[in-house]
């Protein structure tokens, strides 16, 4: 924003939780696969705002050709839960949705002792990174209006977004 007042053209997007294909790593897919594995014995309910990938992008795009100098934008769409999340994922992978909500200060020390398993069994991953729970406690429901009205920005149903993205987790062998 500094850089903006000094004259820099700048413009700024934050977006909220973005779902989708081709998430290689996966980063927020490693929701979407290991619910759709099977593999998520409980969930952490919390507040999240969820967008679709292509809709990110667009939103990207849209803030460098038509957004304005020195303004910031919040991409973002469907305001939800976790829990909720969880349910839609599950019913379109046609899995059993995890029936235990724990809450976050529990799911904290959960995570902890993954990621502290994870290096003693030198595990690439953690099955629980503590990253994810520091997101969801800062997950919150966000007003988008901004990029809604001023970039354009559209809507994908979440249910399209997860059957393309487990579809292509499927096709690629992540689940």
């Amino acid at each position: 924003m500094k850089a903006a007042a000094d004259g820099l053209p700048v413009t700024i997007v934050n977006p909220t939780a973005v779902f989708g294909d081709h998430d290689v790593k996966p980063t927020s897919g490693t929701l979407v696969v290991a619910i759709a594995s099977g593999k998520l014995p409980f969930i952490i309910d919390a507040r999240i705002n969820a967008m679709d990938v292509r809709d990110m992008a667009r939103g990207q795009i849209a803030a460098m050709k038509i957004g304005e100098v020195g303004r910031r934008y919040l991409l973002g769409d469907h305001n939800t839960t976790i829990y909720e999340l969880t349910r839609l994922i599950a019913r379109i992978a046609k899995v059993r949705s995890p029936l235990v909500k724990i809450p976050l200060p529990l799911a904290a020390l959960v995570a902890r002792a993954s990621e502290y398993a994870g290096r003693l069994f030198h595990q690439e991953k953690p099955l629980f990174p503590l990253a994810g729970i520091d997101f969801l406690k800062y997950g919150d429901h966000y007003d988008t209006t901004r990029a809604k009205t001023e970039l354009g920005l559209k809507s994908t149903p979440l249910e399209e977004t997860f059957e393309r993205a487990i579809r292509w987790f499927r096709e690629h062998h992540y689940v």
